[in-house]
């Protein structure tokens, strides 16, 4: 599969905007973020711990061979098309109503 993460630009988003996106995630997740990391991302613990480590890459672009980056990218994607796909919906029922 060839899919990359991507700004509004069209460049590839950076492992620190998608460790920031990520650790905003589970700031304001309901659920534990051994629960996220296990269950919603699918990796390895010590993966995700050196990923949200930004002191454990010397170049940040390396953090893209741990799968910890593309899990990620995935969940934050995944995450904003629903709250899209919610708010139509919302702006649907307020329009019948």
């Amino acid at each position: 599969e060839d899919w990359v993460p991507r700004t509004a630009s069209g460049k590839q988003k950076t492992p620190n905007t998608i460790r920031n996106q990520l650790q905003k995630y589970i700031d304001n997740s309901d659920r534990s973020q051994t629960y996220i990391v296990k269950t919603e991302l699918g990796v390895n613990y010590n993966s995700f711990g050196k990923f949200m480590d930004p002191k454990y890459y010397k170049n940040q672009w390396s953090a893209v061979n741990n799968g910890t980056y593309w899990a990620a990218a995935r969940l934050l994607e995944k995450h904003a098309y629903e709250q899209k796909e919610a708010k139509k919906e919302a702006k649907k029922k307020n329009k019948s109503a």
